[in-house]
């Protein structure tokens, strides 16, 4: 909420999506900002972040 609360505050749309998980199990995810008056550009952007990740991807990913 901190980092996208001003964005909100100054009208820049944006939107977050969940990629993955970390290797302890937390959310990793993706923030998109676009610029004012681009909602439908940022929330195709996330759409199709989400349509090209697996859907039930429960695995963590392995960063070593």
């Amino acid at each position: 909420m901190r980092f996208s609360q001003w964005l909100n505050l100054i009208g820049l749309p944006g939107a977050s999506v969940p990629i993955a998980l970390s290797n302890e199990g937390l959310p990793i995810g993706v923030q998109i900002i676009g610029r004012p008056s681009e909602d439908e550009l940022v929330l195709a952007i996330a759409e199709a972040l989400e349509h090209s990740r697996d859907p039930c991807q429960s695995h963590p990913l392995d960063f070593s």
